[in-house]
C-alpha cells in the first residue's frame, strides 16, 4: 500500500516529466562496469523515458540513480514517509547481526526478498519495531537513523551497476520491473574471503563507495587473481546459501520486493527489465550503536569501514587544508563521524581511527598546531 508502489513511467512522466534530473552516461561502458569512470548529463525526466524507451544509444548507456526524492522530485513527497524507529532497549548483541550480518530476506535464488506486507511492518528477519507513524501504510520498515535519501533509481533493460559497498544500511525498494542483485561478506579471513579479493579501487578513489574492479558478469582471474578465493569459498555452517560455488547471496526483486543490503557489504545489481526503485541509506537508533557495530573487533564490517575511512583520508589529503586539520585529527574525525552518520564516537573509538590514520600516513605523533 506504499503509493510509490502505484508509480508507472508514465504517472511519473505526468507528474515530474519537467524535472531536470543528473544521468551518468557511458554506463555500458568496460569503465563503467569496473567502477572507474563515469560522467553526468542534466535532462529532462521526461526526454529520459524517452530515451529508455527508444532503447537507443542513450537510453542504453545511461541511468538515473541516487536522485533525492524530496529534492528532486518533491512533487512525490507525499508519497513516502521516513520515519526513525526509537531506541531499543540495550541489550548484548552479536556483531554479526543486523547491520553487519547477514541480508535479510536472502538467498541463492530465493525470492524471499523482503515484501512490504501494506501494515507498516516488513516481513523480515531483523526488523523489531513498526514504523513509528500515524500513516503507517505510507512508510517504509524502521531506519533507525535516516542517514540519506530517500533516492529513485530507474535503469534500463540490461544495465550492469559495478559492484561496491556502500557506508550505510540500505532498504532498496523495486516499484517496477525486476533486478538481480547479487552480495559478498566483506569479512576476512577465515569468516570470508576478504575485501582485497575484489580489488577495489585505489585509496582516494572519486565517491562516497568503494567500487570493485571485477566485472562478476565477465571475470578476468588473469587480472584479478585473488577473485579465485571468492569463487572457492564455503560459507560457514549456518551462514547462508551458496550460489555458483562462491558465498554469494543472490535473488530477483520484482515490484514490491524490498531487500536489506548490510552497511560494506559489496553487492551488485543488474537490472532485468526496465526498472523504478527506491532505496533509503540508514543506520541504527542511539548515539553510537551504528559506529559500535562497524569497529567492534568480532565484526565482518571493520575491515572495509577502515579502509572506507583512509579512501576518504586520501582524497582529501592534496588538499591545501589537509595538513592544518592533522594536529586536530580526533577533533576532525569525531566531526566527521557526526557529520556522516550522525554518531557520536567514544573516546576509545577515536583513539583506533586516530592511530589508523596516522600508521597510514606514516606518523608517530601529531605535528602541532600553526
Amino acid at each position: 500500500h506504499l503509493p510509490l508502489l502505484r508509480w508507472t513511467l508514465d504517472s511519473l512522466v505526468e507528474r515530474v516529466g519537467e524535472n531536470q534530473v543528473a544521468v551518468r552516461r557511458h554506463t555500458a561502458q568496460a569503465t563503467y562496469r569496473s567502477g572507474c569512470q563515469y560522467d553526468f548529463e542534466r535532462i529532462s525526466f521526461r526526454d529520459y523515458v524517452a530515451n529508455l524507451r527508444a532503447r537507443n544509444a542513450k537510453g542504453r548507456s545511461s541511468y538515473l540513480a541516487a536522485q533525492n526524492l524530496y529534492q528532486v522530485f518533491p512533487q512525490l513527497a507525499t508519497d513516502i514517509d521516513v520515519r526513525p524507529s526509537p531506541p531499543n532497549p540495550p541489550r548484548e548483541t552479536n556483531p554479526s547481526e543486523s547491520s553487519a550480518g547477514a541480508p535479510s530476506g536472502t538467498g541463492s535464488g530465493n525470492k524471499e526478498a523482503s515484501r512490504n506486507s501494506g501494515t507498516g511492518r516488513a516481513e523480515s528477519r531483523g526488523m523489531e519495531e513498526p514504523c513509528q507513524s500515524n500513516r503507517l501504510e505510507y512508510c517504509v520498515p524502521p531506519v533507525g537513523k535516516l542517514h540519506m535519501g530517500p533516492y529513485m533509481w530507474v535503469a534500463s533493460e540490461g544495465h550492469y551497476e559495478f559492484c561496491h559497498m556502500d557506508p550505510d544500511n540500505n532498504w532498496l525498494i523495486v516499484v517496477s520491473g525486476k533486478r538481480r542483485v547479487r552480495m559478498f561478506s566483506p569479512a576476512e579471513p577465515p569468516m570470508a574471503p576478504g575485501v582485497e579479493c575484489f580489488y577495489p579501487r585505489p585509496l582516494g578513489s572519486h565517491g562516497k563507495t568503494i567500487q570493485a574492479r571485477v566485472d562478476l558478469d565477465n571475470i578476468d582471474l588473469q587480472t584479478f587473481p585473488l577473485f579465485q578465493r571468492v569463487l572457492d569459498a564455503v560459507p560457514p555452517p549456518g551462514v547462508g546459501d551458496v550460489a555458483e560455488g562462491a558465498w554469494c547471496w543472490e535473488t530477483e526483486l520484482g515490484p514490491g520486493d524490498m531487500l536489506f543490503i548490510p552497511a560494506f557489504f559489496w553487492h551488485q545489481v543488474t537490472t532485468l527489465e526496465v526498472s523504478v526503485a527506491v532505496n533509503v541509506f540508514f543506520g541504527d537508533a542511539g548515539p553510537n550503536t551504528f559506529l559500535a557495530k562497524m569497529l567492534h573487533e568480532a565484526s565482518p564490517a571493520r575491515a572495509a569501514c577502515e579502509r572506507w575511512l583512509l579512501n576518504i583520508v586520501e582524497q582529501n589529503r592534496s588538499v591545501p587544508s589537509f595538513a592544518a586539520m592533522v594536529p586536530s585529527l580526533r577533533e576532525v574525525l569525531y566531526h566527521f563521524l557526526k557529520k556522516q552518520w550522525h554518531e557520536e564516537a567514544s573516546e576509545e573509538q577515536l583513539a583506533h581511527l586516530q592511530a589508523l590514520v596516522m600508521r597510514h600516513l606514516a606518523l608517530t605523533s601529531l605535528p602541532p598546531a600553526c
